[in-house]
């Protein structure tokens, strides 16, 4: 995984009320770590909000024992949650602060989501464009309620109204998501000043345009014409900032797992970017006298690999052994 962010302070506004940050390398137990927040409530307040709320998930990851990257995302978020709503009761002009949040890591070839608010993480792939996270907006709640269009609500007068912060109240729930990131697929994370000022046609055409090295100042260029495309926007105000990374295909791996159970995966094979195979646990066959006769690896063909690949994915989550 290489990435590359950018963050500005817009066109109108004096002071960048994002945060950004973007590490292909390990912090703490997890082996990258990205995140993008934006920050409301008032001149400083704001600032200040994804700032510290960006800080607080960074160091919190990097000092925490926890292996389990959704454990530690979520408890990461809850106690910049509580730091915020903390200090802005200390803080008479930073009361009602808050922020949105998205973070990430890519571990091996799954990637591990979380968000709250409406900034955002895409998926592209094979020249299209997928929104994996959901905001948590009221035209958003309107379109899924069918009152509104997706096409209506990049211009409803109430687009900025988000239903959900870190710093708006005392429990903070966040969304997951975990997904098999295919090969050479790209990730961009971005605030609201990318999406609500440049519809995700452009986002599309901008990266397809990447050549298919990707190589480091190729994957900058394709994010910075997407911060200059909101700066082109005449109606543009919003501080836009984006996190661009590249999941380049590793080729051949063989990924080793627990033996959870007889018959199932303990590791996968992939070939040219393609799930070839799943390596099961040893296969004990025994005769009629219950003496062990032979044993044997037992391979999957591509078409149970998913399944088997869900199932070692839900006994992580939940700490099954």
């Amino acid at each position: 995984m290489k990435s590359y962010s950018a963050t500005d302070v817009g066109q109108k506004r004096k002071i960048n009320q994002d945060s950004v940050f973007a590490s292909d390398a390990p912090i703490g137990n997890l082996p990258n770590l990205y995140i993008v927040a934006d920050g409301m409530g008032g001149h400083n307040a704001g600032d200040f909000a994804s700032r510290y709320a960006v800080n607080v998930v960074r160091d919190y990851i990097a000092s925490s024992s926890e292996k389990n990257p959704v454990k530690l995302i979520n408890e990461a978020i809850r106690l910049a949650n509580k730091g915020i709503i903390e200090e802005a009761a200390a803080h008479e002009e930073m009361y009602g602060m808050g922020t949105t949040i998205v973070v990430t890591t890519v571990i091996e070839h799954y990637a591990y989501t979380a968000n709250v608010g409406d900034s955002r993480l895409y998926l592209f792939d094979d020249g299209k464009l997928t929104q994996i996270t959901k905001d948590h907006s009221l035209v958003e709640e309107m379109v899924r309620l069918g009152e509104i269009t997706e096409e209506d609500a990049r211009t409803h007068p109430d687009k900025n109204i988000i239903t959900r912060a870190v710093g708006a109240a005392s429990d903070v729930e966040a969304d997951f998501f975990d997904y098999q990131l295919p090969p050479d697929c790209m990730l961009l994370m971005c605030s609201d000043g990318l999406s609500n000022m440049v519809d995700n046609v452009e986002i599309r055409n901008l990266i397809s345009m990447l050549p298919s090295n990707n190589e480091d100042e190729a994957v900058a260029e394709c994010a910075d014409d997407l911060n200059r495309d909101c700066e082109a926007v005449e109606a543009g105000y919003a501080d836009p900032s984006i996190v661009l990374g590249d999941v380049a295909d590793d080729g051949v791996f063989f990924e080793t797992k627990r033996g959870y159970a007889p018959e199932m995966a303990t590791g996968f094979i992939r070939l040219n970017g393609a799930t070839a195979g799943v390596v099961a646990n040893r296969s004990v066959v025994y005769d009629e006298n219950g003496e062990e006769k032979a044993k044997y690896e037992t391979v999957l063909t591509a078409s149970g690999c998913y399944k088997a690949a869900d199932f070692v994915r839900f006994c992580d989550a939940f700490e099954i052994p």
